[in-house]
């Protein structure tokens, strides 16, 4: 899998988001809920989708976590060097392997094409 130039942290100076194809990111952001005494296990159904995720060419980073606050919400971030690659990963990915008859509610999750990327806090950061 060839690593995208922009995937690693830079000193702050601002940064184009493309992947060197002139392709810009996409980033997936949201949440889901699943009823409070079988959140952790549908999130543990998770797994293997963010194990296979993370290998799969484009993917900058996949995290699918429960949310310290609200006991029923799961929080989704995606990563993706570009819409080709998501799409790709789209045609292929596994179905998460929750319990039998648990369903999310409330899915509330966004695809943003991302024009260009910079460290948040430039300023505060130390090298």
């Amino acid at each position: 899998m060839s690593t995208p130039t922009n995937t690693r942290r830079s000193s702050g100076k601002r940064k184009s988001a493309t992947n060197g194809d002139d392709e810009t990111m996409v980033v997936v952001a949201g949440h889901c809920r699943f009823p409070a005494e079988h959140r952790d296990a549908a999130l543990a159904g998770y797994r293997t989708l963010i194990e296979a995720a993370r290998r799969a060419p484009g993917c900058v980073d996949l995290s699918i976590t429960a949310d310290p606050i609200d006991p029923e919400r799961i929080d989704i971030c995606e990563i993706w060097a570009g819409e080709e690659q998501l799409n790709a990963w789209r045609r292929k990915a596994p179905h998460p392997k929750v319990p039998r008859g648990v369903k999310a509610t409330d899915l509330d999750v966004w695809e943003y094409v991302v024009a260009t990327r910079r460290a948040p806090f430039a300023g505060s950061r130390k090298r």
